[in-house]
């Protein structure tokens, strides 16, 4: 998915300046959560169980850093 609209959106920016603010990773995920479900961004997803047990919570945190960090 193209990450590009995601950068440019107010409401997101928003939530990630809110995070840099308070460092509440908590709160962090909560805001994302709700910020998927009401623009109806969770997949259903036809990844094999293995695959996804095979992703560590390492992994998810790198992903995380580079698209949060700011620059």
């Amino acid at each position: 998915m193209p990450l590009g609209p995601f950068e440019r959106d107010r409401a997101l920016r928003g939530l990630v300046r809110a995070y840099e603010a308070s460092g509440d990773f908590a709160q962090l995920v909560a805001d994302l959560d709700s910020f998927f479900t009401e623009n109806g961004l969770y997949q259903e997803s036809e990844v094999e169980v293995l695959t996804a047990e095979a992703i560590k919570a390492e992994d998810v945190r790198l992903v995380c850093y580079e698209r949060l960090l700011p620059r």
